[in-house]
């Protein structure tokens, strides 16, 4: 067990606060004069820098302004549980600086080793702690960093640090390691389905066209219920929140009471392809799995059956996939307000629908990798837990 000392974050990091700029001095990425301003959007797990904007290089004001190897970037005025959220910044071949909803957290690297201080920081308990540190004004979550630098962080010796981050970094880099199998598994699939059938919109293998409403039986769900929802035989209820692409997220439910006639009408069966109808989400889609015991589902999901002969789950999933990146679907639900993918609009929309071999071909590929997802998904929240544990016991000093 490794002797800390107790300091707050104050004593050995501070936070430099993000430059200020109107919408109209954007610029494109990497013209001269300019320098890349990192956003909200860019802190993610690891720094995104997929999508960059740039403002002239004066508005930099001060030179410590400008992002360095080991920085933090940190969410600082955001919706209450994104507020502290975090990325690395790691070495960049390019100029850039933050915006002003994130702020810049800079090691004083002779006291603390920045890998170090991110594990810290990044972990959950920290994370829980900063998020107490924000101001909630209407709608949104400002960082406190005069109480955020007050927060205590444990501080063994520097060489103690670096042998903690490193031990930690492996951890990390092994849990990484098993979420890239997931995405590349995603990948095959995606790009299988894009192989067999091309883009829907394109139909470049000239497969009959029909209307949705020809292809599969669809309707909405039943509103929730406050008042059904302290009955006596509640059942679960599945919201927009719980459908994901290609995946369903169970961690949240509610339950509902249903009458007889409505738990003949909403009740999900095996291969039920549910399709978010409206809001961020809208028209991502996941297959229903009998995950549950008897279980219904929110007016603002569709609830889709393919026809026998016609459509199987897998095809129907993927294919509102493709839809939505980016094509015409897309476009036609978008609105000034909350976009809807109506009813009406669904079971209009003309699919081609190739033979059903084809499909069922597809299916059987997308059945084994679920599987294999499945066991690597199982094996990643060991993993999680595991390093959520390490993380722990680090700044416990029990490493």
């Amino acid at each position: 067990m490794s002797k800390i000392n107790r300091h707050v974050l104050g004593d050995v990091a501070s936070f430099i606060r993000g430059i200020t700029f109107r919408p109209d001095d954007v610029t494109q990425p990497f013209e001269k004069g300019t320098a890349v301003c990192m956003r909200t959007k860019n802190v993610q797990t690891d720094l995104d820098e997929s999508d960059l904007i740039s403002v002239p290089k004066s508005f930099v004001r001060r030179k410590e302004q400008f992002l360095t190897e080991g920085d933090m970037l940190v969410s600082s005025a955001n919706s209450w549980n994104l507020v502290g959220k975090c990325s690395w910044v790691p070495k960049l071949d390019y100029e850039a600086t933050a915006g002003g909803f994130i702020s810049i957290l800079r090691a004083n690297r002779e006291k603390v080793d920045p890998r170090y201080l991110y594990h810290w920081f990044a972990a959950p308990q920290t994370q829980h702690e900063v998020r107490l540190c924000g101001r909630q004004t209407t709608n949104i979550s400002n960082l406190n960093y005069e109480r955020c630098l007050k927060l205590p962080i444990p501080l063994p010796k520097l060489k103690e640090q670096e042998r903690i981050a490193a031990i930690l970094d492996k951890a990390d880099a092994i849990r990484r390691t098993r979420q890239q199998q997931l995405n590349e598994l995603q990948t095959f699939i995606e790009a299988t389905y894009f192989k067999m059938f091309g883009h829907p919109e394109l139909n470049a293998y000239g497969w009959d066209v029909m209307p949705f409403s020809e292809v599969c039986d669809s309707r909405l769900g039943k509103m929730l219920d406050a008042k059904q929802q302290t009955g006596t035989h509640p059942r679960f209820y599945l919201r927009n929140l719980n459908v994901q692409w290609c995946r369903l997220d169970l961690t949240e439910l509610v339950k509902m009471d249903f009458d007889s006639g409505d738990r003949k009408e909403f009740r999900l069966e095996y291969g039920d392809v549910l399709i978010c109808e409206g809001g961020a989400g809208v028209g991502q889609t996941a297959i229903w799995r009998d995950e549950l015991p008897e279980c219904y589902f929110q007016k603002s999901l569709h609830r889709v059956r393919p026809r026998s002969g016609r459509a199987v789950p897998e095809y129907i999933q993927y294919l509102m996939w493709s839809l939505m990146q980016g094509s015409s679907l897309l476009n036609s639900i978008s609105t000034a307000t909350i976009p809807h993918l109506t009813g009406v609009r669904l079971k209009s929309v003309k699919i081609p629908v190739p033979p059903i071999d084809v499909q069922e071909k597809f299916q059987a590929i997308v059945l084994k990798h679920e599987e294999t997802r499945s066991r690597l998904e199982t094996t990643n929240d060991i993993d999680e837990d595991l390093f959520s544990s390490l993380v722990q016991r680090a700044f416990k000093g029990e490493l």
